[in-house]
Order: C-alpha cells, then structure tokens, then sequence
C-alpha cells in the first residue's frame, strides 16, 4: 500500500490527503516515528505552522487539514505515552 501511495505522489505530487493517508498507514502498521515525520513534513511543507488568523485554509469545511492535524495529534500522543500505557489502553478498547 505504501509503493502503491509513493507511485501516486510521484505521478500527482504530495497533497495533505496523500500525506495523510501515508502516515495512517504507517501508524496501522506500528511505524510511530516515521508516521510523525510524515505528518510534520505535510504541515511544514503546506506553511501550517505559519497560518494566520482570516487565512482561507483556516475554515471549517478543511477536513484534509483537520485530519491530518487530528492524526499527528494522536500519534505524538502515542509515540510519548508510555508503551505499556498505550498498549493496554488500546487492548482494552478494542482498537
């Protein structure tokens, strides 16, 4: 699935959502460190971190910006919990 996004980047370039569904996968596949790289080259590269108030990316209907933002959130959170911590939590909810 990987080879199969790379392909399509090469082919279309890298958008949030191709970014994004690059680093889901590489988090499917217990890749943390390489997922969070994934997610903050997609916001370096798109100038998140430099968006300012009235900014049109800045609006309610960016899902792909706020998934992508969503997802690195969640990843920093497992790569930084403690791994038994995180194992167990997601045992014990089914994920």
């Amino acid at each position: 699935m990987i080879n199969n996004l790379n392909e399509l980047s090469d082919k279309f370039g890298f958008s949030i959502k191709t970014y994004n569904l690059l680093g889901i996968v590489l988090m499917i596949q217990g890749e943390y460190e390489k997922a969070v790289k994934i997610f903050n080259t997609a916001l370096e590269e798109n100038g998140i971190y430099e968006l300012a108030d009235g900014d049109t990316q800045l609006n309610a209907n960016n899902h792909d910006l706020a998934s992508i933002i969503y997802n690195f959130i969640k990843c920093n959170t497992i790569l930084n919990m403690h791994t038994s911590m995180t194992q167990e939590a997601y045992i014990q909810s089914g994920l």
